[in-house]
Protein backbone atom coordinates (compact mmCIF):
# COMPACT_ATOMS: atom_id res chain seq x y z
CA UNK A 1 0.00 0.00 0.00
CA UNK A 2 1.20 3.49 -0.73
CA UNK A 3 2.97 4.91 2.37
CA UNK A 4 5.40 7.92 3.94
CA UNK A 5 7.38 7.94 6.42
CA UNK A 6 8.28 11.64 8.37
CA UNK A 7 11.71 11.55 9.75
CA UNK A 8 12.33 15.66 9.98
CA UNK A 9 15.79 16.08 11.50
CA UNK A 10 16.21 12.46 11.92
CA UNK A 11 19.49 10.07 10.07
CA UNK A 12 19.10 8.96 6.42
CA UNK A 13 16.34 11.02 5.34
CA UNK A 14 13.69 13.88 6.69
CA UNK A 15 10.85 12.58 3.95
CA UNK A 16 10.34 8.59 2.10
CA UNK A 17 7.87 6.93 0.50
CA UNK A 18 10.01 3.84 0.07
CA UNK A 19 9.14 1.62 1.99
CA UNK A 20 12.24 -0.70 1.79
CA UNK A 21 14.19 1.63 3.51
CA UNK A 22 11.33 2.37 6.57
CA UNK A 23 13.28 0.18 9.03
CA UNK A 24 16.62 0.93 7.86
CA UNK A 25 15.48 4.38 9.15
CA UNK A 26 14.01 3.25 12.23
CA UNK A 27 17.06 1.34 13.27
CA UNK A 28 19.33 3.95 12.57
CA UNK A 29 17.08 6.14 14.82
CA UNK A 30 17.71 3.73 18.04
CA UNK A 31 21.34 4.16 17.33
CA UNK A 32 21.39 7.70 17.05
CA UNK A 33 18.81 8.82 19.94
CA UNK A 34 20.03 5.35 22.54
CA UNK A 35 16.72 4.29 22.65
CA UNK A 36 14.20 1.86 21.80
CA UNK A 37 10.99 2.30 19.64
CA UNK A 38 7.99 2.79 21.21
CA UNK A 39 4.50 3.39 19.03
CA UNK A 40 1.25 3.29 18.55
CA UNK A 41 -1.24 2.84 15.66
CA UNK A 42 -4.11 4.30 14.51
CA UNK A 43 -6.76 5.53 12.19
CA UNK A 44 -7.87 9.04 11.24
CA UNK A 45 -10.41 9.75 8.02
CA UNK A 46 -9.39 6.53 7.02
CA UNK A 47 -5.82 6.50 6.60
CA UNK A 48 -3.42 4.38 8.61
CA UNK A 49 -1.18 6.28 10.97
CA UNK A 50 2.13 5.25 13.10
CA UNK A 51 3.51 7.20 15.36
CA UNK A 52 6.89 6.35 16.62
CA UNK A 53 8.94 7.47 19.65
CA UNK A 54 12.30 7.37 19.93
CA UNK A 55 14.06 8.41 23.05
CA UNK A 56 13.65 12.96 21.97
CA UNK A 57 12.89 12.09 18.36
CA UNK A 58 9.12 11.97 17.10
CA UNK A 59 8.42 10.64 13.72
CA UNK A 60 4.58 9.44 11.62
CA UNK A 61 4.35 7.07 9.28
CA UNK A 62 0.83 7.32 7.23
CA UNK A 63 -0.48 4.88 5.20
CA UNK A 64 -3.33 4.84 2.47
CA UNK A 65 -5.35 1.37 2.91
CA UNK A 66 -5.13 -1.47 0.11
CA UNK A 67 -8.93 -1.32 0.19
CA UNK A 68 -9.25 2.69 0.10
CA UNK A 69 -7.16 1.65 -3.95
CA UNK A 70 -10.01 -1.41 -4.26
CA UNK A 71 -12.83 1.58 -3.27
CA UNK A 72 -11.30 3.86 -5.86
CA UNK A 73 -12.59 0.88 -8.79
CA UNK A 74 -16.03 0.12 -6.97
CA UNK A 75 -19.16 0.40 -9.14
CA UNK A 76 -20.93 2.10 -6.36
CA UNK A 77 -20.19 5.79 -6.85
CA UNK A 78 -20.50 6.46 -2.95
CA UNK A 79 -18.41 4.39 -2.36
CA UNK A 80 -15.66 5.31 -5.20
CA UNK A 81 -15.87 9.06 -3.99
CA UNK A 82 -15.27 8.37 -0.77
CA UNK A 83 -12.34 6.70 -1.46
CA UNK A 84 -11.25 9.19 -3.77
CA UNK A 85 -11.49 11.69 -0.54
CA UNK A 86 -9.12 9.38 0.94
CA UNK A 87 -6.89 9.41 -1.68
CA UNK A 88 -6.21 12.89 -1.87
CA UNK A 89 -6.19 13.72 1.48
CA UNK A 90 -3.04 11.26 1.59
CA UNK A 91 -1.35 12.73 -1.21
CA UNK A 92 -2.81 16.41 1.06
CA UNK A 93 -0.40 15.06 3.61
CA UNK A 94 2.53 14.14 1.73
CA UNK A 95 2.75 17.73 -0.11
CA UNK A 96 2.54 18.96 3.11
CA UNK A 97 5.01 17.75 5.08
CA UNK A 98 7.52 17.69 1.76
CA UNK A 99 6.72 21.21 1.93
CA UNK A 100 7.45 21.30 5.59
CA UNK A 101 10.80 19.66 4.71
CA UNK A 102 12.14 22.56 2.77
CA UNK A 103 11.93 24.83 5.92
CA UNK A 104 15.07 25.21 8.12
CA UNK A 105 15.21 23.58 11.35
CA UNK A 106 14.55 25.90 14.50
CA UNK A 107 14.62 24.14 17.27
CA UNK A 108 11.53 25.29 18.94
CA UNK A 109 9.89 26.04 16.16
CA UNK A 110 10.82 23.55 12.99
CA UNK A 111 11.88 20.45 14.46
CA UNK A 112 10.65 16.57 14.41
CA UNK A 113 7.65 17.38 17.05
CA UNK A 114 6.23 20.20 14.95
CA UNK A 115 6.51 18.10 11.85
CA UNK A 116 4.24 15.07 12.61
CA UNK A 117 2.09 17.96 13.90
CA UNK A 118 1.72 19.10 10.38
CA UNK A 119 0.75 16.13 9.12
CA UNK A 120 -1.69 15.52 11.69
CA UNK A 121 -3.26 18.57 11.29
CA UNK A 122 -3.60 18.15 7.76
CA UNK A 123 -5.41 14.74 8.07
CA UNK A 124 -7.23 15.35 11.21
CA UNK A 125 -7.39 18.64 12.78
CA UNK A 126 -9.49 17.57 15.83
CA UNK A 127 -6.30 15.54 17.50
CA UNK A 128 -4.24 18.73 18.04
CA UNK A 129 -6.70 21.02 17.89
CA UNK A 130 -5.16 22.80 14.85
CA UNK A 131 -1.72 23.59 17.13
CA UNK A 132 1.14 24.27 15.24
CA UNK A 133 3.88 24.56 17.65
CA UNK A 134 3.85 21.80 20.46
CA UNK A 135 6.53 19.77 22.27
CA UNK A 136 6.67 16.37 22.78
CA UNK A 137 4.65 15.79 25.52
CA UNK A 138 1.64 17.83 24.59
CA UNK A 139 2.14 15.56 21.40
CA UNK A 140 2.19 12.39 22.92
CA UNK A 141 -0.41 13.27 25.03
CA UNK A 142 -2.84 14.38 22.80
CA UNK A 143 -1.91 11.12 20.44
CA UNK A 144 -2.61 9.01 23.23
CA UNK A 145 -6.09 10.87 23.80
CA UNK A 146 -7.06 9.89 20.25
CA UNK A 147 -5.99 6.70 20.24
CA UNK A 148 -8.04 5.85 23.69
CA UNK A 149 -11.13 4.98 22.51
CA UNK A 150 -9.93 3.42 19.34
CA UNK A 151 -7.88 0.87 22.23
CA UNK A 152 -11.48 0.91 24.20
CA UNK A 153 -13.41 -0.32 20.80
CA UNK A 154 -10.60 -2.61 20.11
CA UNK A 155 -11.02 -4.56 23.31
CA UNK A 156 -14.47 -4.65 23.35
CA UNK A 157 -14.90 -6.16 20.41
CA UNK A 158 -12.39 -8.32 20.74
CA UNK A 159 -12.85 -9.18 24.79
CA UNK A 160 -9.53 -9.44 25.27
CA UNK A 161 -6.96 -6.43 26.16
CA UNK A 162 -3.44 -6.45 23.81
CA UNK A 163 -0.78 -7.34 26.18
CA UNK A 164 1.49 -4.76 27.60
CA UNK A 165 4.24 -5.64 25.17
CA UNK A 166 1.56 -5.50 22.09
CA UNK A 167 -0.12 -2.57 22.69
CA UNK A 168 1.90 -0.25 20.09
CA UNK A 169 1.23 -2.58 17.24
CA UNK A 170 -1.64 -1.96 14.29
CA UNK A 171 -4.53 -2.63 15.43
CA UNK A 172 -5.08 -4.93 12.01
CA UNK A 173 -2.82 -7.12 14.23
CA UNK A 174 -5.27 -7.28 16.68
CA UNK A 175 -8.40 -8.23 13.70
CA UNK A 176 -9.91 -4.97 13.66
CA UNK A 177 -9.68 -3.59 10.27
CA UNK A 178 -9.55 -0.03 8.79
CA UNK A 179 -12.73 -0.53 7.26
CA UNK A 180 -14.40 -1.49 10.94
CA UNK A 181 -12.73 1.79 11.96
CA UNK A 182 -14.05 3.47 9.39
CA UNK A 183 -17.46 2.02 9.74
CA UNK A 184 -17.61 2.88 13.25
CA UNK A 185 -16.55 6.60 13.60
CA UNK A 186 -18.42 7.80 10.30
CA UNK A 187 -20.56 10.49 11.41
CA UNK A 188 -19.98 10.07 14.88
CA UNK A 189 -19.60 13.43 16.58
CA UNK A 190 -17.42 14.77 19.23
CA UNK A 191 -20.05 14.79 22.23
CA UNK A 192 -21.43 11.25 20.98
CA UNK A 193 -17.10 9.94 20.98
CA UNK A 194 -17.51 11.26 24.26
CA UNK A 195 -20.51 9.43 25.28
CA UNK A 196 -18.87 5.77 23.81
CA UNK A 197 -15.64 6.68 25.57
CA UNK A 198 -17.26 6.49 28.64
CA UNK A 199 -19.51 3.73 28.20
CA UNK A 200 -16.73 1.87 27.16
CA UNK A 201 -14.38 2.88 30.15
CA UNK A 202 -17.33 1.70 32.65
CA UNK A 203 -17.97 -1.29 31.02
CA UNK A 204 -14.22 -2.16 30.85
CA UNK A 205 -14.10 -1.22 34.65
CA UNK A 206 -16.97 -3.01 35.88
CA UNK A 207 -18.27 -5.36 33.56
CA UNK A 208 -20.60 -6.89 35.89
CA UNK A 209 -22.96 -3.73 34.37
CA UNK A 210 -23.21 -5.29 31.45
CA UNK A 211 -24.72 -8.52 32.51
CA UNK A 212 -26.89 -6.96 35.35
CA UNK A 213 -28.37 -4.37 32.95
CA UNK A 214 -29.10 -8.25 30.53
CA UNK A 215 -30.47 -9.90 33.12
CA UNK A 216 -32.85 -6.53 33.36
CA UNK A 217 -34.02 -6.54 30.00
CA UNK A 218 -34.78 -10.23 30.10
CA UNK A 219 -37.02 -9.38 33.16
CA UNK A 220 -38.51 -6.40 31.77
CA UNK A 221 -39.38 -8.65 28.18
CA UNK A 222 -41.03 -11.69 30.40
Amino acid sequence: MPAFLVNYGGPLTNLTSNQASFQHILTACEEKYKSSIQSVAFTANSLDLTYYQIGIHRMIKVELPEQIEKDMKSQDLDVQNKAKMSKQLFNKARASASDFNVGQYKLLAHNCVTAVANVLNVIDQNILKRKKKVVPTILDDNIKNATLLQAMVDEALRGTSLPPSQKHKNYQQAHISSEIWSNVMTDVNRHQQKTMKEDLKNLHDNPSTMESKENEDKEISL
